[in-house]
């Protein structure tokens, strides 16, 4: 059975790093109680202005598929927007 918190669209914790030039990188999510270590970052892309602003990162973790991670810049809060199971990728 799936909890609210499992939804996707409700906010998570991320674990991220900051380079030397600002650059963000994901590398572990909380998904349904479980911390998912990030396998690899892929595509990256900014959606919105000002207040709506929001950064978007596709992840991949082994075994569960990819993730679209998403920070809203003006709370930062990190948000699973959408999960592709592994499963559908093959």
């Amino acid at each position: 059975m799936r909890r609210d918190h499992d939804a996707p669209g409700t906010h998570t914790m991320v674990e991220a790093r900051f380079d030397e030039h600002g650059g963000l990188t994901p590398l572990a999510f909380h998904w349904r109680g479980h911390r998912m270590p990030v396998a690899a970052c892929g595509r990256t892309w900014v959606t919105g202005e000002g207040e709506a602003r929001e950064s978007h990162y596709l992840v991949m973790s082994a075994g569960e598929g990819v993730f679209e991670l998403v920070l809203e810049h003006s709370t930062l809060q990190w948000r699973v927007a959408s999960q592709r199971a592994a499963q559908a990728l093959t």
